[in-house]
């Protein structure tokens, strides 16, 4: 499989306006080689430890425990009705001493901190470790922990993460990729957005065939401290933990405004169109393509500015308008 886009270290003034419009994973070699964490995490595992440890605010931190007769990868149980590890809250401080404790062992139970606002946890730990590359209010998270896997998820945010200490690895995966990938349940996820069901390692093809397809469209970015990656809104990706004691640090934003969530859009129409006779089906299908996805162009050009209704430019009023008509329709439905 291909690596992603790779380039050195970039500044703002590259990323915005080449890179991310591109739409594609880009691997940022050194981006954040500068950080006094990352320095402190080439000396060795004990350094970059009490480096944390020095910005602890003694808050309790929730811990993902994976228990070792599950293997490595967090995931559901083998009924994908509950989550293979328990949550636990634990001093940060206790928590790294245990994970460079088990960090030379390949095998044992898994723990990872996951997503904890460094603003909360770690906030002086922002002051020394800053990434230019995005707004300055894009707050970080910190992900800690030892040798693991994150099953193949998407978000529906833009990230750009950053690793601080060991070594990682995506594996990424393009949005249309979707079918090929067998997304789990949506009401109940480990990380609040669906999961592939099909394990890359091992992969199981006679279960999950179409993963081949996958996989012929997956980039693999290798990852060493320093290194940042970029992952578009919406890509799919593997995450492994590849070192006994491992630091990242993440980035999230969505620069989009919709009016609502796109997911409930998606949702009202599972209510309203999937359960339709296919024929009707089909003719709401020309409709989406042609008025929300505009695959033919601007599917109003043909119309005076004034008489485009509903479907013109989404000014604020015709989104209050259109707010008000979905909210008077599900009145009507009580």
């Amino acid at each position: 499989m291909p690596a992603p886009l790779t380039v050195e270290a970039v500044d703002r003034q590259r990323f915005d306006p080449d890179l991310r419009p591109r739409s594609v994973p880009v691997l940022m070699k050194g981006q954040v080689a500068h950080w006094p964490a990352v320095e402190a995490a080439r000396c060795s595992s004990e350094a970059i430890g009490d480096y944390l440890k020095a910005f602890d605010l003694g808050l309790k931190t929730p811990v993902s425990v994976l228990p070792v007769s599950e293997g490595d990868v967090y995931f559901y149980d083998q009924t994908a009705t509950r989550l293979n590890y328990r949550a636990v809250n634990q001093l940060l401080p206790d928590i790294i001493d245990r994970l460079i404790a088990l960090s030379e062992r390949t095998g044992g139970d898994r723990y990872y901190m996951q997503s904890l606002p460094v603003e909360t946890f770690l906030p002086r730990f922002m002051q020394h470790n800053r990434l230019p590359l995005v707004a300055e209010d894009i707050r970080p998270r910190i992900w800690i922990g030892n040798r693991l896997s994150i099953q193949t998820h998407y978000d529906m945010l833009s990230n750009v993460a950053c690793v601080v200490a060991g070594r990682r690895r995506f594996t990424l995966f393009p949005p249309a990729q979707l079918a090929n990938l067998y997304p789990g349940p949506d009401d109940f996820t480990p990380g609040g957005t669906p999961v592939s069901m099909a394990r890359l390692n091992p992969a199981d093809f006679e279960l999950f065939p179409r993963l081949k397809e996958a996989l012929a469209h997956a980039h693999v970015a290798e990852m060493e401290p320093g290194d940042a990656l970029y992952i578009p809104y919406g890509w799919w990706h593997n995450v492994e933990s590849l070192s006994g004691f491992n630091v990242l640090v993440n980035y999230w934003w969505n620069d989009a405004d919709a009016a609502i969530s796109p997911k409930v859009a998606l949702k009202a129409a599972l209510l309203a169109v999937r359960t339709l006779p296919a024929e009707q089906r089909a003719l709401w299908k020309a409709m989406f393509d042609y008025y929300v996805f505009e695959t033919t162009g601007d599917p109003v050009a043909h119309l005076p500015p004034d008489a485009r209704g509903n479907f013109g430019d989404l000014t604020a009023e015709r989104a209050a308008r259109l707010l008000d008509e979905i909210r008077a329709s599900l009145s009507q439905k009580r």
